[in-house]
């Protein structure tokens, strides 16, 4: 018998109608974008930027603090650094090293310096975090890479040239289309021209430095390059970090696996191309909940949870039984708690009853993944989610691991969940003690069983009683259980020692997992006085012991 991969078993799957044709585009539905990137920071720059503003063209400028309002040898003068905030307004300013050195020859320390430096000097000027780089000699080396990604570099730019227009797939090593000192004519009318659609994004990116077309008296070359692409419908006219920051939200983009639903849990609307169709998804909206009053909290700076809340309560509750689950879900409500409850979809459930809770997959067959094949792996969760999808009408994204599974018990599932687009799934060991958010999203512990761990009402009394901040308690089991040992005073009972608590923030599974991705999405400028959400949530944040609300796509000045 022929083996079926993985994506001949997704094509035999006959739950649901084929999905649409659907591509990414770029902001207003164009499929060509078109940056610049240029060195040093020189007294040049005024007259490029002045073309490029002309020219409705948007550029990224790669300056090095250190060298601001200094003169080389050879006379090329470079920008005082008050400069930088007013002349680049519009446009991108991005670090190329403190001191313009090679850094792969740096030892360790020295790369850090050069870019932390560089960074803080910047951001002091211009007001906003600073995330692009270009290699000082276009070079590099993996502790400069590492370096970069430690102080918040999302690109670098390299002084490669491609000669092509497609994305770059190394961010931390863009290697530019072409340099504008003799290419440009030819790449213009190439790039006018150009139609490669097929899909695939194209992106026309020019790498240089203005001093040059000072030294070889030529600017007609960048005003007649400009003037041939400026003002064109198809083209998006974007900074280096605008089409990386586009790109990043494009990947984050969360779609239903018969392509009919959309999330964009961004703070970004994302183009799309569906069946010939113009869609764009708006960022989700955000309510914005005014701080609890009566809270205090400790010095230090640390996030919390939506509110200003401090802690968090969530439930979750698998195989989906019917008449065991409406009474749990009835108890919830009554005592305004949320769970999230993981179902296997070919039961008989009513799904009305988990209305304002979260459904997430426990597996179409509840197989046994420690032993069970990739391919059965895959059949089994994604069957689960489309059926559940199906009967929703909604995007599933969460798990709890069927048969007890854990993310380290097995490797042939990783790639499974990932390609299923699973955002996070409980695991049933226990950390009866630890009150603290899961590392591994895939490998979420819970707190505690509602039986199997003691006396649940001690667990919550610790978790009340408990200094951590932010502290966050799940508590998983079985609803049959209940009915099983005839108990349920035990739920009861937790419920009203929980309910109505101002310093907790009761929550489904999957609104702490997106919560928590937006927290850490926050862009921080490396001396951390001022914060940019990208996200379309708002974040709470407690620094130097008082509370602030970064609201989505905004920069906060923690001044």
């Amino acid at each position: 018998m022929k083996k079926i991969g993985l994506w001949g078993l997704l094509m035999c799957t006959t739950l649901l109608s084929a999905m649409p044709e659907i591509y990414f585009t770029y902001p207003g539905w164009v499929r060509k974008a078109l940056t610049f990137s240029f060195d040093d920071g020189v007294q040049a720059d005024r007259k490029l930027v002045e073309i490029f503003n002309r020219y409705g063209m948007k550029g990224t400028f790669n300056v090095s603090a250190g060298r601001a309002g200094t003169k080389t040898k050879s006379g090329i003068s470079f920008l005082a650094l008050s400069e930088y905030a007013e002349l680049y307004k519009g446009h991108e300013v991005a670090s190329h090293g403190l001191h313009h050195l090679a850094m792969a020859k740096l030892a360790p320390a020295e790369i850090e310096t050069e870019i932390q430096n560089d960074l803080v000097a910047l951001e002091g000027v211009v007001g906003y975090p600073i995330r692009g780089f270009a290699y000082p000699y276009g070079q590099t080396s993996p502790e400069v890479r590492a370096a970069l990604q430690k102080y918040g570099i999302v690109y670098a730019r390299g002084t490669g040239e491609t000669g092509t227009f497609y994305e770059e797939k190394d961010p931390l090593y863009w290697v530019m289309t072409g340099h504008s000192f003799d290419q440009l004519p030819g790449i213009a009318e190439k790039y006018r021209d150009y139609n490669g659609w097929g899909g695939v994004l194209s992106v026309c990116s020019i790498w240089g430095h203005s001093y040059e077309f000072d030294d070889a008296k030529n600017w007609d070359v960048i005003e007649n390059f400009c003037k041939t692409l400026a003002h064109r419908p198809d083209i998006w006219y974007a900074t280096n970090i605008e089409i990386v920051d586009y790109m990043a939200a494009c990947r984050k983009l969360q779609v239903s696996v018969d392509g009919k639903m959309f999330v964009n849990p961004t703070a970004i609307p994302i183009y799309l191309w569906i069946d010939g169709k113009n869609v764009v998804v708006e960022p989700k909206k955000d309510l914005v909940i005014e701080p609890v009053a009566g809270i205090v909290y400790p010095a230090g700076t640390y996030p919390v949870f939506p509110g200003g809340r401090t802690k968090a309560l969530t439930f979750s509750y698998d195989d989906g039984f019917k008449a065991s689950d409406a009474k749990l879900t009835e108890l919830f409500n009554r005592y305004q708690l949320k769970g999230t409850f993981n179902i296997n979809s070919k039961r008989d459930v009513d799904y009305a009853i988990y209305r304002g809770h979260e459904v997430a997959t426990h597996g179409f067959r509840h197989g046994c993944y420690q032993v069970n094949p990739k391919e059965s792996i895959l059949f089994d969760l994604y069957s689960d989610r489309a059926m559940l999808e199906k009967k929703l009408g909604c995007i599933v994204r969460g798990n709890a691991w069927p048969n007890g599974a854990t993310w380290s018990d097995f490797s042939a599932a990783r790639d499974v969940y990932r390609a299923c687009n699973i955002a996070y799934s409980r695991s049933t060991p226990n950390r009866t003690d630890d009150f603290t958010l899961p590392v591994d999203w895939l490998a979420w512990g819970p707190t505690a069983h509602h039986v199997k761990n003691g006396d649940i009402q001690e667990i919550g009394k610790r978790f009340l009683a408990t200094e951590k901040v932010p502290a966050l308690c799940e508590i998983w089991g079985h609803s049959w259980e209940f009915d099983r040992s005839n108990n349920w005073e035990v739920m009861e009972e937790f419920a009203k020692l929980m309910a109505h608590r101002p310093e907790i923030w009761y929550a489904t599974n999957i609104e702490i997992y997106d919560y928590w991705q937006a927290v850490e999405s926050l862009q921080w400028s490396c001396d951390r006085t001022f914060v940019r959400n990208m996200s379309a949530t708002t974040v709470y944040y407690v620094v130097n012991g008082k509370l602030y609300a970064f609201k989505p796509g905004t920069t906060t000045s923690l001044r």
